[in-house]
């Protein structure tokens, strides 16, 4: 091949930057015509009327949980030789998560 201008040297293809426009500018128009059928063609799940309430009752679940968790303590040892398992104290703490309420 022939190069028109001898005094530069030839680019690799890499590095031509139209080459790069004309490919991006490809692919986002691929991406966003498919992103379009798929907001087209996908059904909408129903919004629940009660979606407040039940976010609320999920909170007090888990800090519930939480609480009840922090306020057990035990002493618990393994015995790997035996391949048993000794709980010798169960105790019940009773502000040991005040903080967090």
């Amino acid at each position: 091949m022939k190069r028109l201008n001898p005094a530069r040297p030839a680019r690799p293809w890499r590095r031509e930057h139209c080459l790069w426009l004309v490919l991006f500018s490809g692919v986002a128009a691929f991406g966003g015509i498919h992103m379009l059928y798929l907001a087209l063609s996908s059904q909408d799940g129903p919004v629940l009327d009660d979606y407040y309430k039940r976010g609320l009752e999920i909170n007090r679940a888990s800090r519930r949980d939480w609480k009840a968790a922090c306020e057990l303590a035990a002493d618990i040892a393994l015995n790997s030789a035996l391949e048993e398992v000794t709980i010798s104290r169960i105790i019940f703490i009773r502000h040991a998560c005040a903080s967090n309420n």
